[in-house]
């Protein structure tokens, strides 16, 4: 009977030690390549921070949609800047590849406060992250290949990027959509993407994490 007590104990602890962090990236393995979703839509930012009308997207990357060309993939699984394991994620800036953004992934994210990320900014200057969130409420763009969504109902956070390594922590607690209609949904989260506004970058150990 001891012996099962302290089996169980281990066991108990064990899972306590698995849930204070959920991996939803790592890629350490092509299955997380199957994750991406190549999309035609332009990058857009918040219109009020360039001046456009509140309310309405802002098109700061207007290459024609019609040079969208979903076999060019701007992506691939490398050994260098690897936060966590021996693979990270390298996205490069490529004409008519157009952007990305994850699903597939775990999406029930509630009892984990943050989400955190690694990414690694090459160039010799800061530069402008901005991540993108939806949930079960985001409304797709129709007139571009799998949107992201429109920028009223999805969340967008901006974050600047220094020269190298970044480590990234995000609080999702409270987190509304973009026109603070309601928070968002975290028990079903559904696509996630990074962006470093045209520039090239690599990503890796993309997790939700209890502990900030």
């Amino acid at each position: 009977m001891r012996k099962i007590v302290v089996l169980l104990t281990v066991f108990s602890a064990a899972l306590l030690l698995q849930a204070k962090t959920l991996m939803l990236l790592d890629f350490e393995s092509d299955a997380d390549l199957k994750k991406i979703e190549l999309t035609a839509e332009p990058i857009r930012v918040n219109p009020i921070e360039i001046g456009g009308i509140p309310g309405q997207d802002a098109v700061v990357n207007c290459d024609p949609i019609k040079d969208f060309d979903p076999s060019v993939l701007p992506y691939e699984r490398v050994s260098e800047n690897a936060a966590s394991g021996k693979s990270s994620l390298k996205v490069t800036d490529k004409p008519k590849a157009g952007n990305i953004h994850f699903t597939g992934f775990p999406k029930d994210w509630t009892g984990y406060p943050y989400l955190k990320l690694d990414i690694f900014n090459p160039s010799g200057e800061l530069a402008s992250l901005v991540i993108v969130l939806t949930d079960s409420a985001t409304r797709p763009d129709k007139r571009y290949t799998k949107s992201i969504g429109t920028y009223q109902t999805r969340a967008d956070i901006s974050k600047n990027l220094k020269p190298g390594m970044n480590s990234i922590v995000i609080e999702l607690e409270g987190l509304a959509n973009n026109e603070k209609l309601g928070q968002l949904d975290l028990s079903n989260i559904k696509k996630l993407a990074v962006d470093i506004q045209g520039k090239s970058y690599t990503l890796d150990n993309v997790r939700l994490d209890s502990e900030e």
